[in-house]
């Protein structure tokens, strides 16, 4: 594939933040819609976004956890709050709109309804156990799905809805943040091995940037 960029920038945690923030700026600067995931690893680099640099820009949110979208476990009010500054505008804004009132089919169907059909980047955390967004690739039930967003039932945690890997094949670039070189050896092992993510997706066959936060 001709000028396939896979790059990879290890920095230190004062690096971290400030370089993180100048490729995202950079890579997305002519992207308008913007797959993006929750998280801690994600907070201090969406609490330094200008937010009105991505006013006019459609943000996607990858996975959430079936909670209200006022508990402190929430994704959507996670990203409110340090994203968008509690100032949230719902037409710029797509993601799983969790109410008592709705059944999963229905909270899954007008996510999916709303997806673009093109996504520009994505920006997502790479876990240290593999995982992705809500797409758990080590467990032995996973597999492919040709539905847009799925809701999935963990033992050990909270039930998620998260997009699939139909979704995720359908961005054009991956900006993937590693929080600690534990994560990106996997991500190079999973890499060599052709397992996990590289087995599961087509990310091998798209260009994406690693920023990997070194513990200095």
């Amino acid at each position: 594939m001709r000028n396939l960029i896979q790059k990879t920038y290890l920095l230190s945690s004062k690096e971290w933040q400030k370089k993180t923030l100048d490729i995202i700026n950079k890579t997305t600067k002519n992207k308008n819609n913007i797959l993006i995931c929750g998280g801690e690893t994600v907070k201090s680099i969406y609490r330094n976004i200008n937010i009105k640099k991505i006013s006019k820009k459609k943000f996607i949110l990858g996975d959430e956890r079936d909670v209200s979208l006022n508990s402190k476990n929430s994704n959507y009010n996670s990203i409110k709050k340090n994203l968008f500054k509690n100032k949230i505008n719902k037409n710029k804004f797509i993601f799983f709109d969790i109410e008592k009132n709705k059944s999963k089919k229905e909270i899954l169907d007008e996510y999916i309804n709303k997806i673009p059909k093109k996504i520009g980047a994505s920006i997502f955390s790479f876990a240290e156990d593999g995982h992705v967004f809500s797409l758990f690739f080590n467990e032995k039930t996973f597999k492919k799905e040709n539905k847009k967003a799925v809701y999935t039932i963990k033992k050990k945690n909270f039930p998620r809805f998260s997009i699939s890997t139909k979704t995720f094949n359908s961005v054009k670039f991956h900006i993937i943040l590693c929080k600690s070189i534990k994560c990106y050896k996997l991500f190079e092992q999973q890499k060599k091995t052709k397992e996990g993510i590289f087995r599961y997706t087509e990310i091998s066959k798209k260009p994406y940037i690693v920023c990997v936060k070194k513990i200095i």
